[in-house]
């Protein structure tokens, strides 16, 4: 056993080619994390909008599908649709939506 404390070093994948590549080969794990699978992906987004309809930021609408297989099928294929997506992005795909909706909605205010 070495005296010298160990040494953790996470790294996004663009920032991987321009580390000192004689770093690299003293690093004893190389371990790539993938992007969300779709039960992650799902459960991502799920829980973001849940958290902006608890915040009131967004809330149910009455033309949204109100059965609920109807909504499990809606969001698995957003969940589909988001494939290769990061964590982050997913995270914030919700927030973007509802921004852009607000913006929209007082645009429409506005000029009517």
């Amino acid at each position: 056993m070495s005296a010298i404390p160990l040494v953790g070093l996470e790294s996004l994948l663009f920032i991987e080619c321009i580390l000192d590549e004689a770093f690299l080969d003293r690093v004893d794990i190389d371990c790539y994390i993938g992007t969300p699978g779709i039960t992650a992906r799902l459960e991502i987004l799920k829980s973001c909008l849940r958290e902006l309809r608890n915040k009131m930021v967004i809330q149910d609408y009455t033309d949204a599908p109100s059965d609920e297989s109807t909504q499990n099928e809606w969001m698995h294929n957003l969940a589909l649709s988001t494939d290769g997506f990061s964590a982050r992005a997913l995270r914030k795909l919700p927030i973007q939506a509802a921004a852009l909706f607000l913006e929209v909605t007082v645009l429409e205010l506005s000029s009517g």
